[in-house]
């Protein structure tokens, strides 16, 4: 009797590695990145892989508001063929607290230095702020006596987002 003998091939089963999302506010530093798998048989996880699972963005702390690639890589397997999915890591903007303080001056007095209190701000991004933020009151020298709001604008790139509280000049 004659014996055929077949070959069997086992491929390896696809396997997908997918950076998870993340969100971090600018200024932050890099995020702990995780990924998220999808495909594995027989029970198995993660253990069964060779290699350390890495990733690659080009976010460093400072980097501009807006959307980063985040790639996985570094893992190996016998049993499985790999496929990697990029993440991606939002950064959005910083919010920042400003409060105008409410000032006092006699009538006929000259126009006040106008001040403010902030909140969540770095040294250097307070700096920053203090170089680029204008004031604007409807007062000048001469002006009826009465209550005139102060607003204030802060010239500075989209990475931030201000929340300015009008402070009240008394005259």
């Amino acid at each position: 009797e004659n014996v055929v003998y077949g070959i069997l091939t086992v491929n390896k089963a696809p396997l997908t590695v997918k950076a998870d999302d993340k969100t971090i506010t600018y200024g932050d530093d890099l995020p702990k990145f995780t990924a998220s798998y999808s495909g594995f048989v027989n029970g198995e996880t993660s253990a069964v892989l060779s290699g350390v699972l890495g990733f690659t963005c080009d976010y460093a702390k400072g980097s501009p508001v807006g959307t980063y690639d985040v790639k996985p890589q570094g893992l190996t397997s016998e049993n499985y063929e790999i496929t990697y999915v990029k993440g991606l890591l939002t950064v959005n903007q910083k919010a920042v607290g400003i409060a105008i303080d409410d000032k006092t001056i006699t009538y006929g007095n000259d126009v006040p230095s106008y001040s403010y209190q902030y909140a969540n701000l770095t040294v250097e991004e307070a700096l920053e702020i203090s170089k680029n933020i204008t004031f604007n009151c409807a007062y000048t020298k001469g002006t009826n006596a009465g209550k005139y709001e102060i607003d204030a604008k802060v010239n500075l790139s989209s990475n931030y987002s201000f929340n300015i509280t009008k402070g009240t000049l008394t005259v």
